[in-house]
């Protein structure tokens, strides 16, 4: 399928956007890093003894809340340059709302669910079944030998929850600078990693923010969407 490339104003804007949620994804990502790494030295520590889930639960305890303060604190530092990039399009509303860390993690989707859901340790949240499935898997191939799996299972999980996060405050954070515009586009990052759930839609435009599907639209989606204030503004 061929789909038509958004106007050159429209794809600049949503690089930059990218370019600003991405340092920022990668900042975090860094700080966790070695925690992960904690995470799987006291994994083999403890792995020949039996792990219980109970235990398992107090291992990735530290993990599990640095990703929570390091995601608030990320989302309360965008606040300001993404107002900032908002203002680059067209009006702003005068007095945007600044929330605090708690909200935004309130705010922040991913898969129809609050990432504060999300990162819930009790219930178990999907996070942690995740999270736990990948040890437990590591732990019944033993450990020793599957270590490098279970780092790297643990590392995707970690990034597709910092990533989706990110992008999913920016796109509201966003839309909610913005006054109202006369239409909005739907924008989808067109690479060869673009999905077919979010390509149909890529370049159509709506008269209401409700009648777009909500971004992201999956974990890791990349799609947002861009007002559009004038009637010469090509679509």
């Amino acid at each position: 399928m061929t789909i038509p490339q958004p106007p050159i104003q429209v794809e600049l804007f949503a690089r930059q956007v990218e370019v600003l949620l991405g340092d920022a994804e990668a900042e975090v990502r860094d700080q966790l890093r070695p925690l992960i790494d904690d995470l799987m030295a006291r994994l083999l520590e403890e792995s020949e003894g039996g792990i219980t889930d109970e235990r398992l639960d107090q291992l990735t305890a530290p993990l599990n809340q640095a990703i929570e303060n390091l995601l608030a604190q990320a989302m309360f530092n965008l606040q300001d340059p993404l107002r900032t990039q908002a203002a680059t399009v067209g009006p702003v509303v005068t007095t945007a709302p600044f929330l605090t860390p708690d909200t935004l993690m309130k705010r922040a989707v991913m898969d129809g669910e609050s990432i504060a859901t999300w990162l819930r340790r009790r219930s178990p949240s999907r996070w942690q079944r995740g999270l736990i499935d990948i040890i437990r898997t590591g732990l019944q191939d033993g450990l020793q030998e599957a270590v490098n799996t279970v780092r790297q299972g643990v590392q995707r999980l970690t990034d597709t929850v910092v990533e989706t996060a990110l992008w999913s405050f920016g796109n509201q954070q966003l839309t909610l600078n913005w006054q109202e515009p006369e239409r909005w586009l739907y924008v989808a990052v067109l690479d060869p990693l673009t999905c077919p759930i979010c390509a149909p839609w890529a370049n159509r435009t709506t008269k209401t923010l409700a009648q777009m599907p909500d971004v992201p639209r999956h974990p890791r989606c990349r799609c947002s969407v861009f007002p559009l204030f004038a009637d010469e503004m090509p679509v």
